[in-house]
């Protein structure tokens, strides 16, 4: 099939010879010659577009409003041991995801506001010992004493929602293979250092799946 040039009908596919469609009103059929030029744009053909921005928000009843659609696909779609990751600015996204797991663009937002968003959603695996994992500092850094604030602030939101497992720390390299098995990594606008989070999804609790209306 060539290319598809956009008119006011159906799709017209470039280079077939003429086609027929219904006309408007009388409903008898019109015949129309597909023409050379640029394509131009027209109906978006099928198929799960990129969603980012503003415009991308979901306005549903108990959705934060944080929550943009393919993160909350995402979200829908795990079961119970799956993993997702909340990553920095520094993560080697293109390289982890390119054989592994689903890029999910979610950029704007730093984790702390994404990971509260992400638990309103996500019940966390009470049944492993580190439902969730941020890399451990390289010797360097702790040596120097490198603080991370960003890690007060993570374990306060798993706090409040429940969890109380503490924050687990695994090596650089560990945690980067461990994110290749991930369900989908969630690429966010956190600039802190030592920023990347692993979560596990656990089981909602029973009262939550049978809701009344």
């Amino acid at each position: 099939m060539g290319r598809v040039l956009w008119s006011p009908g159906p799709w017209v596919p470039y280079g077939e010879s003429e086609r027929c469609f219904p006309g408007q009103g009388c409903g008898t059929l019109a015949r129309i010659r597909p023409t050379r030029g640029p394509a131009l744009p027209g109906p978006v053909p099928r198929g799960r577009p990129a969603l980012s921005g503003p415009a991308s928000r979901v306005v549903l009843k108990g959705v934060p409003a944080l929550q943009s659609p393919e993160p909350l696909y995402a979200l829908a779609r795990m079961r119970h041991g799956d993993e997702i990751v909340l990553e920095d600015v520094n993560f080697p996204t293109a390289c982890i995801c390119r054989c592994g797991p689903e890029e999910i663009p979610a950029n704007g937002l730093g984790i702390p506001q994404r990971l509260e968003a992400v638990l309103q959603l996500l019940p966390l695996d009470c049944y492993v010992e580190r439902p969730a994992v941020v890399v451990e500092l390289v010797p360097s850094d702790r040596e120097r004493g490198l603080q991370t604030p960003v890690w007060t602030s993570y374990q306060c939101i798993l706090s409040r929602a429940g969890c109380a497992s503490p924050l687990a720390t695994i090596e650089r390299f560990e945690f980067y293979e461990w994110t290749r098995k991930a369900f989908a990594v969630v690429t966010t606008g956190e600039a802190a250092l030592y920023g990347n989070l692993i979560l596990k999804k656990g089981l909602p609790a029973p009262d939550a799946l049978f809701q009344a209306c």
